[in-house]
């Protein structure tokens, strides 16, 4: 498959259709721990939200409270991610 780099950019179900035709073409066993990472991510979000919501729920919150929790929620698992991609890249430099 050619990638047409310019359609690649703009358009996000190109990005999709490309992405998908080269992880077919990945080994199995890799595809099968990017599946795993990915449901554990999951669950682990939900989880997260789950318990965040439930204890709103229990305190009687208000609508608006429920916004401003899925806001910080949100906040919290990227900088989660940001300081793994970073703490990564600190104990994986070889020094």
């Amino acid at each position: 498959m050619d990638v047409d780099w310019e359609r690649y950019q703009d358009s996000y179900p190109y990005r999709a259709c490309v992405s998908l035709h080269y992880l077919e073409r990945q080994p199995e066993s890799l595809k099968q721990r990017a599946f795993r990472a990915t449901g554990r991510s999951l669950a682990r979000n939900v989880a997260f939200l789950a318990l965040v919501f439930g204890t709103l729920w229990l305190l009687s919150a208000s609508g608006g409270t429920y916004g401003i929790a899925m806001v910080g929620v949100g906040a919290i698992i990227l900088a989660w991610t940001a300081f793994r991609v970073h703490e990564n890249a600190v104990l994986n430099s070889g020094c």
